[in-house]
């Protein structure tokens, strides 16, 4: 009977363990869709609104060193462009166009993470056509021009290419397996903020965008 006792406790034990588990990976995969839901809402490209510089100096404080000198110049014009309504509609219009399905979530402690199959436009398979298009309207810049003094004009450009892409019949897409960080903070499932980590978080807010910048940036550094 002592046994039978034993068993019957490790089994509840057991199934009771399972279904926190389970209750935790579910909060995660929820707090997923709630964040890709947020990005292709009004409301998530309109948080853009409340933009400010310890914003920016937080985020600053999480990048890669090589990048926190130029986003610290770069300040007074991104606070500028939170004011852009064509970025806010082009952002509307890429996200629309991105789908996922997740296929596995796991939670260790404090630590979840989604891995999740992404299918979003590709705008690196346009770079070429797009480095045609700033040459031949930046490329006879004065030399001793400041990027900030002409960013308002890049963003300009950079938006009506990129939404002419979003615009094609024949776009072209990306489809990558990747994995998305969560942390528990106040007892809520958040994605991490931790860019280098959460890499593939990164990938999807700037459309695999970010990574090249990063790439280039140590080349021009190294």
């Amino acid at each position: 009977m002592k046994k039978i006792v034993v068993s019957l406790f490790l089994m509840v034990a057991m199934l009771s363990f399972s279904a926190k588990k389970s209750s935790a990976e579910n909060e995660i995969r929820a707090s997923f869709d709630r964040f890709m839901q947020d990005l292709k809402s009004e409301k998530g490209i309109d948080d853009t609104d409340k933009l400010t510089q310890s914003d920016i100096d937080e985020a600053i404080n999480e990048m890669p060193k090589e990048l926190r000198g130029f986003v610290k110049e770069m300040s007074p014009a991104l606070l500028q462009l939170d004011q852009n309504s064509d970025l806010k509609n082009f952002y509307k219009k890429a996200y629309d166009k991105m789908s996922y399905n997740i296929t596995k979530v796991t939670q260790k402690g404090n630590e979840g993470i989604v891995e999740v199959f992404v299918k979003m436009p590709d705008f690196n398979s346009y770079r070429g056509e797009i480095e045609k298009s700033f040459e031949s309207k930046f490329g006879n810049l004065d030399k001793n021009t400041k990027l900030k003094d002409v960013f308002g004009n890049i963003m300009d450009t950079t938006v009506k290419e990129f939404s002419k892409i979003l615009d094609r019949k024949d776009l072209k897409y990306t489809q990558e397996n990747m994995k998305i960080y969560f942390e528990k903070v106040d007892g809520e499932w958040v994605p991490q903020m931790d860019f280098k980590k959460n890499k593939d978080l990164m990938k999807i807010m700037s459309f695999n965008l970010s990574n090249d910048l990063f790439r280039s940036e140590e080349r021009r550094v190294g």
